[in-house]
């Protein structure tokens, strides 16, 4: 009898088997034939059976796929279902089911079933057989003619492989071997006249059946010397190739092979060993399709030549027609993967070429400090915080709202050329910090420099520090104060020191003598004053003029979003200040 419902419905079926292993028990079991239904979802499955006349209770035996069997439930023989609860949609499962009866004060097994293999739903590699279908109801056969019912299985999910590790993907037995046979490639032979069920069961249990009928009385064709001539195939059958049909030819008699056509993505091995005539005895030829096998080429591109992370080289990877496409899942630091520039999940009958996005990834280094008096260039930063943000290769990105960073009070006011020259009349009272923008340092003399600077500007600026190192050390030279030429051009804070100690000897020691201030003052009137030397310098104070001009423009578009093709380090100046209004 065979369970009704809708097509597709999970049944198991458990029959009797004269030695059944489990694990590494033997398990004895008598001539009953059990049916089960298994059922699952997301987290659980469900098993349920035919009930086993005079069994007093089953064993429910359960693993993972690849391990051991373990005995795991004893239902009582009222019942006729268990549920596994709680089981990973990552693996693959088994199950086998014995019914016993208590004899003696012993149990004796009455009954067993086929293993039967499944995954949950979700299970993201595997799935699990939806369907079995065997295309003809009914097959009436003489003794010792055979006969190969076509067999088509069906997944539940494309794109997911069947869970067939361990057991054949069709399974076949016959409820009464002595009046027909059937051998693992579903070939039906008839042994003595009665009639009998054939069934084809799947992975999970899924099954149908066949009825068969073998008659005794000798055919007509047979006694004049005339045979049967059949077909079975194996491998991977598409539904739309037929088997073809059996026929009968006198023994002698030249074979010619039926054609097979395939649909694309599948080969057919072609019949083997297929007789020139037509021998005394019935003849099945066999044959395999097979899905054919594709090439997936894999690439990799980037905007630049320095995209791409190094080890991401072309390569190339078989697949067979319709087989699920697994693309590597890329993840290197220092790059973002972008993706796929076109979507396989299964292989198409023709080789694909599939290429993957790189993009360089950037650091940037925000660098925030606050300054003590705003009057003085030279004055020594204090750092506050620091904070990174990641741009992506060829993308704009918005730099960080000061307004986020942990500073007391912030006045928007920006100060253009006044963070070069402050003038206005401050009183003390009111404190402000006012941010300048985010700013590349240049490294020499304390400026504190806008961002982004035209590229000759650097030059500029380095011909006007040199220039003013050069007099300083001058300064120092009159005055007679030692110092370290390398140190003081590299160093601001050792520079300040040295300045400092000029001062100190200019203004509140006891002062130098009247011949070297007069040579002060005349190194001042040759670097800034005398009309005979300022062709000497005229030309490189015009250079800081035009400089002031240009950063003064850039100060007042201070810099809020940038493209990156570096890593870099950002400086965040916050001047402080104690006063009635904001500067104008």
């Amino acid at each position: 009898m065979k369970t009704t419902g809708r097509a597709g419905k999970l049944l198991a079926v458990l029959m009797m088997l004269s030695v059944l292993f489990i694990g590494n028990m033997t398990v004895n079991a008598a001539g009953t034939r059990m049916l089960a239904v298994a059922k699952t979802n997301a987290k659980k499955a469900k098993i349920t059976w035919d009930k086993v006349a005079d069994a007093d209770r089953y064993l429910v035996y359960y693993a993972k796929c690849g391990d051991q069997f373990k005995k795991y439930a004893k239902v009582k023989g009222s019942k006729s279902s268990y549920t596994f609860k709680k089981i990973s949609q990552k693996k693959a499962y088994k199950v086998k089911v014995v019914a016993q009866k208590k004899k003696d004060g012993k149990y004796v097994n009455v009954g067993a079933s086929l293993s039967i293999h499944f995954v949950t739903t979700n299970n993201k590699l595997l799935t699990n057989p939806q369907k079995i279908d065997i295309r003809k109801k009914s097959v009436s056969l003489m003794e010792g003619d055979t006969a190969v019912p076509r067999t088509v299985v069906r997944k539940a999910e494309k794109g997911k492989n069947y869970i067939e590790d361990h057991v054949e993907k069709i399974r076949y037995f016959s409820s009464d071997t002595s009046v027909a046979t059937v051998n693992a490639l579903g070939m039906v032979t008839g042994k003595k006249a009665g009639k009998c069920i054939i069934y084809a069961v799947a992975v999970n249990g899924l099954y149908d059946s066949i009825a068969v009928t073998v008659k005794a009385e000798p055919k007509a064709a047979e006694s004049a010397g005339s045979y049967t001539l059949s077909y079975a195939l194996t491998g991977e059958i598409p539904d739309e190739v037929d088997l073809p049909q059996s026929e009968t030819i006198a023994a002698g008699e030249k074979i010619t092979a039926a054609k097979i056509s395939v649909p694309e993505g599948y080969t057919f091995s072609g019949w083997k060993n297929v007789p020139e005539t037509m021998p005394e005895k019935n003849v099945t030829l066999t044959g395999k399709i097979s899905r054919k096998s594709y090439k997936l080429t894999i690439k990799y591109t980037g905007p630049s030549k320095n995209s791409v992370p190094a080890g991401y080289e072309e390569e190339t990877v078989e697949y067979k027609y319709g087989e699920k496409v697994t693309l590597p899942r890329n993840a290197e630091k220092g790059y973002k993967f972008c993706g796929w520039d076109k979507t396989i999940k299964t292989m198409p009958a023709k080789d694909e070429t599939v290429t993957g996005k790189w993009k360089k990834t950037y650091t940037l280094t925000y660098m925030v400090y606050q300054d003590s008096n705003m009057y003085d260039s030279q004055t020594q930063m204090t750092h506050v915080e620091s904070r990174t943000q990641e741009f992506v290769e060829g993308e704009s990105q918005k730099l960080l709202d000061p307004e986020t960073l942990n500073i007391v009070k912030v006045n928007k006011f920006n100060m253009a050329s006044n963070m070069w020259y402050p003038d206005g009349d401050f009183s003390y009272e009111d404190e402000y910090y006012w941010f300048h923008g985010w700013t590349e340092i240049y490294n020499g003399y304390g400026y504190v420099m806008p961002s982004p600077l035209p590229e000759d500007i650097y030059d500029m600026i380095d011909d006007l520090i040199k220039l003013r190192i050069e007099y300083d050390l001058k300064r120092l030279d009159i005055a007679g104060i030692k110092y370290d030429a390398e140190e003081f051009a590299k160093d601001p804070k050792y520079a300040d020191d040295k300045l400092d100690e000029l001062d100190d000897k200019l203004y509140d020691g006891p002062g130098l003598e009247d011949e070297i201030s007069e040579k002060l003052s005349e190194l001042w009137d040759e670097y800034f004053c005398d009309d005979e030397t300022y062709n000497k310098y005229g030309k490189i104070i015009e250079k800081r003029n035009e400089i002031f001009d240009i950063l003064d423009e850039l100060m007042k578009k201070p810099l809020t979003e940038i493209t990156l093709t570096e890593d870099k380090i950002f400086y965040g100046y916050f001047l402080n200040s104690k006063s009635e209004q904001s500067p104008s």
